[in-house]
């Protein structure tokens, strides 16, 4: 398996990005509001383990001490859940007028219940069982490292990409820009038809590989600025967690047009990073990390979105997301 290049992912994150939020209505298409939206058609939800049966679930999700929801949603959804709408348009629509918290509210409920036994597989994959090399001295990790699960960040990081499967990815083909050490991947799979997972790094994309089976997974060593290798593929979901701020500016720019290109008409483009408000911001948090070339402003990144895609935003200075 060829090896390419590719930033680092860092399933770690960026760091923890602040409220605002920013949004785009989708083609007229008027939601109600977040907290409406929270209260309306609420639902207790069983648990769904994926298209290959019940996954094992000996293994238990840690109680953390992680900041309750002061928004009032939080209480109407506390192991609860909303069935997320069909269209992509109607959760755009949804998830991108929310703020961190009210994204929380959304996410909480799937890894207490719908994504339970997924979650637990994810977490009882310790940090020792993997190579220190993929590690990146940190830049990588996995929800189950003690730094992690002390903090309740763990959550979070799980989090976005159950949100994006309920929300998104339920009966698509996706595919996961550099997907580092695959459990993102892993989680999404419970939800999509298809998953196409892909990184620069080959040990990575092996070590995935064999810790996550599952026959709807392809696993693929490639470069994400390569516009050849992948231009005969389309996908309904293109998946970015933690991976812009890896690029330059200009490599940014390069990566999020080569992910329209993979996007079918009417799909979505969606991913999380740090979107500070401002520029002098945007400076502070890359020049702490050397794995961080480029830290995008939350209008920087709406204005290059805008360039490809007919509707942008950034939800709680946090997740994007943009409609082909």
């Amino acid at each position: 398996m060829p090896r390419v290049r590719c930033p680092v992912h860092a399933d770690a994150g960026a760091g923890r990005p602040g409220e605002k939020s920013a949004s785009d209505k989708c083609d007229g298409r008027q939601g109600t509001s977040p907290g409406e939206r929270a209260g309306a058609g609420a639902e207790a939800r069983s648990v769904r383990c994926g298209p290959w049966g019940k996954l094992r679930t000996s293994a238990t999700i840690p109680e953390m001490d992680w900041p309750r929801l002061p928004h009032p949603i939080g209480l109407l959804f506390r192991r609860r859940s909303r069935k997320a709408p069909n269209d992509l348009c109607a959760a755009f629509d949804a998830l991108a007028g929310c703020n961190l918290e009210q994204l929380r509210a959304w996410y909480e409920p799937l890894l207490e219940g719908e994504a339970a036994g997924a979650v637990a597989e994810v977490l009882r994959l310790r940090p020792d069982q993997a190579p220190a090399a993929l590690l990146h001295g940190g830049e990588r990790g996995l929800p189950s490292e003690d730094r992690f699960l002390e903090s309740g960040y763990w959550r979070m990081m799980a989090g976005r990409y159950v949100l994006a499967g309920a929300w998104l990815c339920r009966g698509r083909d996706v595919l996961d820009a550099c997907c580092g050490l695959g459990w993102g991947a892993y989680l999404v799979s419970q939800y999509a038809r298809t998953v196409t997972a892909f990184d620069s790094d080959s040990g990575s994309v092996k070590f995935a590989a064999a810790s996550w089976p599952a026959s709807n997974i392809r696993w693929l060593c490639g470069d994400a600025l390569d516009s050849g290798w992948l231009a005969a593929e389309s996908f309904d979901v293109v998946l970015a967690m933690e991976a812009v701020e890896h690029f330059t500016a200009a490599d940014g720019e390069r990566f999020v047009a080569q992910m329209a290109a993979r996007l079918r008409k009417g799909g979505v483009f969606a991913g999380t990073s740090a979107f500070p408000a401002s520029a002098g911001e945007a400076e502070r948090l890359a020049a702490q990390n050397p794995h961080h070339p480029h830290i995008f402003t939350e209008q920087e990144f709406l204005a290059l979105l805008r360039r490809h895609f007919r509707r942008a935003a950034v939800a709680g200075n946090w997740m994007f997301l943009a409609l082909r």
